[in-house]
């Protein structure tokens, strides 16, 4: 079984850092355009809840493990 290395977790923690701070940047942004456009605040909440949920499910599915012996 493949051990993951130390230098290994760190490069794949800074990927998931990433991932996650991008995506927040570019949701904050996306937000911001859709208010000064007048876009519902109900909308924008909606919007909100199901970014943050597709977030985390996309750190989810890059952090998967593959062997029993990751866990």
């Amino acid at each position: 079984m493949s051990q993951v290395t130390q230098s290994q977790f760190y490069a794949n923690l800074k990927k998931y850092y990433t991932f996650y701070t991008g995506g927040f940047i570019t949701f904050v942004i996306i937000v911001g355009i859709l208010e000064q456009l007048g876009v519902p605040n109900k909308v924008l909440g909606y919007m909100f809840l199901f970014a943050t949920i597709l977030l985390y499910a996309g750190i989810g599915f890059m952090s998967k493990t593959a062997e029993v012996a990751e866990y």
